[in-house]
C-alpha cells in the first residue's frame, strides 16, 4: 500500500510546473534516484528495515542459542544494548507468550528493579548476559 501511495505521489509530482517549466519531472527523477541510492546503500551496509524482512537477525544469537540448548538446565539470556544502539539490528528477542517454557529465553535488559522481578520469576534458570554492541574504552 505504501509503495502504491509513493508511486501515485510521484505521478502527481511529475505534473508540477513552475513558470511553464516542467519542474516536477526533474523532481520526480531526483526522488527516484535518491530512493534507489538509499536502497543500494542499505543493502551494501546490511541495514535491515524496521519490519525485518531484509535480514535474518544477528548470527551470533543462533550460535549462543545452539550452545546453550546443548547445556544442561534452563537459561535466560539478558541482552544489554547501548543507548545509541541501532534498534533495527536487534538480536531477535522472543515475544510469544508460549515461549516462556523454552529451554533458552531471551530478554532485553531493563532497569535494576525490573531485572530483579524477571530474575525472581525465572529463578530456576541460569542467567547470562549478551552485549551485541560492546563499548570500546580508550
Amino acid at each position: 500500500m505504501i509503495f502504491l501511495l509513493l508511486v501515485q505521489a510521484i505521478r502527481h509530482l511529475r505534473t508540477m510546473r513552475l513558470a511553464g517549466r516542467p519542474l516536477g519531472l526533474a523532481l520526480s527523477w531526483a526522488v527516484f534516484y535518491l530512493l534507489a541510492t538509499d536502497v543500494v546503500l542499505s543493502v551494501k551496509n546490511h541495514v535491515c528495515d524496521p519490519l525485518q524482512w531484509t535480514c535474518q537477525g544477528d548470527p551470533s544469537r543462533a550460535a549462543i542459542a545452539k550452545t546453550l540448548s546443548n547445556t544442561p538446565g534452563k537459561h535466560l539470556i539478558m541482552v544489554r544494548y547501548e543507548e545509541d544502539h541501532n534498534l533495527q539490528r536487534r538480536m531477535g528477542l522472543q515475544r510469544r507468550r508460549k515461549s516462556i517454557t523454552a529451554k533458552v529465553l531471551w530478554a532485553r535488559e531493563l532497569d535494576p528493579a525490573q531485572n530483579a522481578k524477571l530474575f525472581a520469576y525465572f529463578k530456576d534458570r541460569q542467567i547470562w548476559l549478551a552485549n551485541p554492541t560492546p563499548t570500546t574504552r580508550s
